[in-house]
């Protein structure tokens, strides 16, 4: 993946001129990242845009993620190339990335898709909730559940995402296979949305709605967003599961109950990188994870993720919500599911 941090250089007095000073052993950048990391993989391309006055804003250094450190919530960015005085792109790439860092309070930004979708897919018409009629998110194939197997740890439930997702290391290039077009799609989409860009909410909600009714499954009584940690919230991280659940629930007609909240921080990625086991973080999450005593009321539940991946915390939420309401009848819903080996039931699908 590629992304875009900016630096407002008149917050901190770094300016490009600053580059050289700032770099470590002459190559290295250390970026706070706090905000993002659940989307980043070590080689992601990082391009530096500068804004501030004293020099033409754009970007100013280049590099590649050389590590990720979750618990200061920083990366280290090895600098492929830089220049003090003069942007690395041509004068219409930096108006067109100036456009794209342009919003307010957020830091970091998915490289803009290829051109030709940009122009024909903007991202004001997913804002005003028109991509309904929007050729390019009608043309997105979505996941076809005649080939796809659900994670085992989520088999007693209906599991329904929507869309593909490409992950930084997906198993099927290397047996030499590369997921279709429509997929790199879908996944830059999911990219824009897991850093920030709250915008791709109603279509990825558009699509979680589409498969729920191709499959007939309709009349819930509540949407239950997985809760975002409490150290994302007061970051001011975008709420994604509780997007989605807003957009869904306008879509479907049914309203969203809050029913799960986590009283304290947890990073599955973050107690991965620390040593922890999958299981070490299960018995944790499920410490953390509250249940409000509302969800008694509602037989036929959504549980809501951005993403599926192995189903480790959607797995724990639906035991937790099981366990306050044993007739609950649960469905898993989820913008995207990760493309791993062990959910892939058909690698002769048209998908790849």
């Amino acid at each position: 993946m590629r992304y875009l941090y900016k630096i407002y250089s008149q917050y901190d007095g770094f300016t490009p001129r600053q580059i050289p000073n700032r770099l470590i052993e002459g190559r290295f950048l250390i970026l706070g990242w706090a905000k993002y990391l659940d989307v980043l993989r070590l080689g992601d391309e990082v391009w530096i845009v500068f804004t501030g006055r004293g020099f033409e804003p754009g970007v100013y250094a280049q590099g590649l993620v050389e590590s990720i450190d979750p618990v200061r919530g920083t990366i280290r960015l090895r600098v492929r190339a830089f220049d003090v005085s003069a942007p690395l792109t041509d004068e219409a790439e930096s108006a067109a990335l100036k456009a794209v860092v342009a919003p307010r309070n957020r830091q970091v930004f998915l490289w803009p898709a290829d051109r030709v979708l940009r122009e024909r897919c903007e991202l004001t018409r997913c804002g005003n909730r028109r991509c309904l009629n929007c050729e390019i998110w009608r043309a997105l194939p979505r996941l076809d559940q005649a080939h796809y197997t659900q994670p085992g740890v989520l088999r007693e439930f209906a599991v329904v995402p929507a869309y593909w997702i490409i992950p930084s290391r997906c198993y099927l290039y290397y047996n030499g296979r590369k997921p279709a077009p429509w997929i790199n799609h879908t996944t830059n989409m999911f990219g824009a949305f897991k850093v920030g860009e709250g915008r791709y909410g109603f279509p990825f909600a558009a699509g979680i709605h589409a498969s729920l009714r191709a499959r007939d499954l309709q009349n819930f009584d509540a949407i239950v967003p997985i809760p975002l940690s409490p150290e994302k919230m007061a970051a001011g991280e975008l709420d994604r599961t509780a997007t989605l659940a807003t957009e869904l629930g306008r879509l479907a007609g049914i309203r969203p109950r809050a029913c799960l909240s986590l009283s304290g921080p947890v990073s599955k990625r973050r107690m991965l990188a620390q040593g922890f086991t999958l299981t070490e973080f299960k018995t944790r999450y499920r410490q953390l994870l509250r249940v409000d005593e509302q969800v008694r009321r509602f037989q036929r539940i959504l549980l809501l993720d951005d993403v599926v991946t192995k189903g480790s915390t959607l797995a724990v939420a639906a035991a937790s919500i099981k366990a306050v309401n044993p007739e609950a009848i649960i469905t898993i819903v989820a913008a995207g599911q990760m493309i791993l080996k062990d959910v892939v039931a058909d690698e002769n699908g048209p998908a790849w």
